[in-house]
């Protein structure tokens, strides 16, 4: 190529017309003026067919050329353009969901080997296991109490596990065994502890528990806890957690007890139960995304939030979204951030890397904040401690309610095209710290044609609230907290035609 093609304006193609024009010109100043090169004649033909391997090689050019511009980039060779600035696609994920394996006391410490499967009863996902753990009294996320012999009434009975040891003296009742379940399940849940105690009866088993009978169940579905063992108790049932992956990239959901289906056997295990929310994946990043992060990147200098957002996303695995806000005055804001200290809230990914990408952006003097703390070592091989937050999870319902737009054809399975565009919206649309305004639902339910009036409600609730449907609808913007996520799913999506409210 010769510098006439490549100015200062750019790449200049030639055209398939000025190549065969060339050839011509060629083939006179060779053969003479008198040579027939009319299109229809044989030499003619030939020009046409050089002239056309030229231009594809003129066109191959271009695109290598095009390549190298952000803007008309595309696939792996955008990729290639953001490497050279330190920005990178954001891969797609897979859903993770921790699930509780449980096994009977006789078998505790069992392994669960990787690979192992279960099953989500929506839609019938396989979620397989990343990493091989065990299943023990010493690191349990939900554990089942009962007297090893009938209680005593008057002695003193003492439970000791992670989180402190409880002592309580043994009622004079009809049931001593079930009164003192309920004292001690008072104690634990009256101390400093994340989990959560419970004594109840055979029958009366509250919703998500494994084990119907006459016990005290210890159960943290966030944190690792232990028990120690003594005479005076046995543990029925010992439920650890796994990390599960689910088997197919993208934005599925896992809502509380949706995973409770063994289908990779593995002696002992007897049970499968997730106590808390799944961790949505993603798709893959689109040009048309990535593009924009690139441009944010050159405009947010170091140290920034648009700098540590960013760093997050190119940094840590398995980011879902992230958020970030800071406190600049020198008193504690409205929601407990200390003066001049800054809060990243980060759905996915893991402590380690998390915690070490924020000390390595933070702004020099500021702190983090959070309720998540992460040991790190610094460049100077010094321990520090860094804070983020993980986010809490909410229960989002939907109440969309149509009417048909007759001058337009409604498609036969309309309503469920309408719940998957509905569905699809909602992944990119609620990401950690964005309220629910039930106006934005439109630009999904419009994607389906015949549609015409419509009418959006929604309600949030805490996870920990049981996911019934709920009556108190609303219209306009529902404040979900810079801390929180709201998340729907399926089946809380319901899609009426008429009967508007």
């Amino acid at each position: 190529m010769t510098a006439i093609y490549l100015t200062a304006e750019g790449f200049q193609k030639r055209s398939l017309q000025e190549i065969r024009l060339a050839i011509e010109q060629t083939f006179r100043d060779i053969y003479g003026p008198e040579i027939d090169i009319q299109p229809e004649g044989r030499t003619g033909h030939l020009i046409g067919i050089l002239a056309k391997i030229l231009s594809d090689g003129w066109d191959g050019d271009q695109e290598i050329y095009s390549s190298l511009d952000p803007s008309q980039a595309s696939g792996v060779a955008l990729d290639v353009v953001c490497a050279l600035t330190g920005v990178f696609r954001i891969s797609p994920a897979k859903t993770r969901c921790g699930v509780v394996c449980y096994v009977e006391a006789s078998g505790n410490n069992t392994l669960i080997p990787a690979g192992r499967q279960v099953r989500r009863t929506r839609g019938a996902l396989v979620f397989s296991l990343r990493t091989a753990f065990t299943v023990s009294t010493s690191v349990c996320r939900d554990l089942y109490v009962q007297a090893a012999s009938p209680l005593t009434p008057g002695d003193s009975v003492t439970l000791s596990a992670s989180f402190g040891s409880f002592t309580v003296v043994v009622p004079n009742t009809t049931d001593p065994d079930a009164a003192t379940y309920a004292l001690l399940a008072d104690a634990i849940n009256a101390a400093n502890w994340t989990g959560k105690a419970q004594a109840y009866s055979a029958g009366s088993a509250p919703s998500g528990a494994q084990l119907d009978q006459d016990c005290l169940r210890l159960i943290d579905p966030a944190y690792d806890f232990s028990m120690s063992y003594s005479s005076t108790w046995k543990t029925p049932l010992i439920g650890s957690v796994g990390d599960f992956e689910c088997s197919v990239f993208g934005t599925e959901t896992v809502d509380v007890g949706e995973i409770s289906e063994i289908v990779t056997a593995e002696p002992n295990w007897t049970l499968a139960y997730n106590q808390a929310v799944g961790i949505p994946g993603r798709l893959a990043e689109t040009d048309a995304q990535l593009r924009v992060r690139r441009e944010q990147v050159f405009g947010s200098g170091n140290a920034t939030e648009r700098a540590i957002l960013n760093a997050i996303y190119n940094r840590v695995d398995g980011v879902i979204s992230a958020s970030i806000r800071s406190n600049r005055s020198g008193v504690t804001d409205s929601d407990g951030r200390p003066g001049k200290s800054f809060e990243v809230t980060v759905q996915g990914g893991t402590d380690a890397q998390i915690g070490q990408v924020i000390w390595d952006t933070q702004p020099a003097g500021i702190e983090s904040y959070g309720n998540r703390l992460v040991q790190i070592t610094d460049s100077q091989g010094q321990g520090q401690v860094v804070k983020y937050t993980i986010p809490e999870d909410l229960w989002l319902w939907l109440d969309v309610r149509y009417k048909r737009y007759n001058d337009e054809s409604f498609p036969a399975n309309g309503e469920t095209l309408l719940r998957e565009k509905i569905l699809e919206w909602a992944q990119s649309e609620f990401i950690v710290g964005a309220d629910v305004f039930t106006s934005r639902v439109n630009t999904a339910i419009y994607q389906v044609p015949g549609i015409g009036d419509i009418q959006v409600r929604a309600a949030v609730v805490p996870v920990s609230t049981t996911p019934t449907f709920p009556g108190d609808f609303v219209q306009g913007q529902i404040v979900v907290g810079g801390r929180n996520v709201a998340l729907l799913a399926s089946d809380r999506l319901t899609i009426t035609e008429g009967n508007f409210v």
